[in-house]
């Protein structure tokens, strides 16, 4: 073959190339200037790879979401689905990924900060390496700045019905989601195989990672066709997660493992926090109950120790989950007027697995373990099932709950009422039937 034909098809390669990345990255592309073949010999790489993507409007459309449950449950042993449905308009959008934050329309803007001094300026790209440590090889992701809206969920319908369509069904009610915006800043994720129990699964940890997440508003609505409008809802406006100065949070080491392994015998999908250090505030701006307000909510430091878990598992058709957490808040407000002293407070609240100490004297107080909704250790997990007779249709949940729940300080109206603590709960069984039996 002669050094012709090499340069030939050498050139017929490049021009390939350069089609398909053309085809590929067509936004970068046409922003692609000429490079000389004396500049392109200074051109370098290195290990790993940085994104930047502009402005990403994309909209989805589901009509419906059906989940079955093919054995029903006592009193109502026919197959049963739970419906959303009439969530064909919904819409998700504004999806700005390694961009700047669109700064006309932030969080920041909702809840009165400057976001000039919240977003900062210019692109955070989305950094994607692999590494390795004296735990062994992950992948490094460096978050770039990004901005998620959802909206127009609009008299969403929840269902039971007998059939996967929802027809000849009972509502259970209504609900609007008409704003919710989530915004990241950046931060860093670690992705590795799970070490911790062996039986596989994946660990991640993030660190550093700041970001707001805000509800325009959520309404429920009276399934109850005769309901007067406008006196059959509960609205929750205006909530919002930040670090107690408005600010974003910023979940500062996060360490997690998704896995599926045994416990008591049975195979559970199990996600764990190992870790969690973060200053969690959350403030729900307005309540409304059938149009009149009624009140907000001011909840924070929240804290989350070590080992929290969600196990789910199955019987038959039905959902087994285990939930356990120990939580310390520092101050639950519900604030109910505009006077000094129309306020309620919960201060120091503990749910946890155990408690030692003098009942009267939180100076005393310890705490340990996990509160738990379910006790797969004693076969009562909680539980989810939908049923049908066929005439009425049937959700039931059951929700064991063992643990303690300590408040060292209950202040209503301003007043101070002291300490409440509520050791030894062991509730069996919990049953919740919507509608009623």
């Amino acid at each position: 073959m002669s050094l012709a034909m090499i340069s030939g098809d050498y050139q017929m390669i490049r021009y390939i190339y350069l089609v398909v990345l053309s085809i590929i990255f067509p936004i970068c592309a046409s922003a692609m200037i000429a490079l000389t073949d004396n500049e392109m010999s200074h051109v370098t790489g290195q290990t790993g790879i940085s994104i930047v993507i502009p402005d990403i409007d994309f909209g989805v459309t589901l009509t419906r979401l059906s989940l079955t449950d093919k054995d029903g449950l006592s009193g109502y042993p026919n197959p049963a689905y739970l419906v959303i449905d009439n969530i064909d308009h919904a819409t998700f959008g504004n999806f700005n990924l390694a961009t700047k934050i669109a700064m006309g329309d932030t969080v920041a803007h909702k809840i009165g900060m400057d976001p000039s001094s919240i977003y900062g300026t210019g692109i955070k790209a989305l950094d994607i390496d692999v590494g390795t440590d004296s735990y062994g090889s992950f992948i490094n992701i460096d978050l770039p700045k990004m901005q998620l809206y959802t909206g127009d969920f609009d008299d969403v319908h929840i269902r039971v019905a007998n059939n996967q369509e929802g027809t000849n069904g009972t509502d259970l009610g209504y609900f609007s989601l008409p704003g919710l915006y989530f915004e990241g800043m950046g931060g860093n994720i670690r992705i590795r195989p799970e070490g911790n129990t062996g039986n596989g699964g994946i660990d991640f940890k993030i660190t550093n990672t700041p970001f707001y997440l805000y509800n325009t508003k959520l309404i429920i609505r009276d399934a109850d066709p005769v309901t007067t409008a406008g006196q059959d809802s509960l609205e929750l406006n205006q909530f919002y997660l930040h670090d107690g100065n408005k600010n974003p949070f910023i979940l500062r080491n996060g360490h997690f493992s998704l896995n599926v392994g045994q416990e008591y015998g049975k195979t559970w999908l199990k996600l764990v926090a190992h870790e969690w250090e973060g200053d969690l505030y959350a403030n729900l701006g307005e309540m409304k109950w059938c149009g009149t307000q009624f009140g907000r909510w001011e909840i924070g430091r929240i804290i989350q120790h070590d080992n929290a878990h969600t196990y789910i598992s199955g019987h038959s058709m039905g959902l087994d989950m285990e939930i356990g957490a120990r939580l310390d808040i520092e101050n639950v407000y519900y604030i109910y007027g505009t006077g000094p002293e129309d306020y309620n407070n919960a201060h120091m609240v503990h749910a946890a697995g155990s408690f030692s100490g003098t009942d009267n004297n939180p100076a005393t107080w310890s705490f340990s373990g996990n509160l738990l909704i379910g006790d797969i250790a004693n076969n009562r997990p909680a539980t989810l099932d939908f049923g049908s007779d066929g005439t009425s249709n049937m959700v039931a949940l059951n929700l064991p709950l063992k643990g303690v729940i300590g408040i060292e300080k209950v202040q209503l109206g301003g007043t101070d009422f002291g300490p409440v603590i509520v050791r030894g709960i062991d509730i069996k069984t919990f049953k919740l039937f919507i509608p009623h039996r």
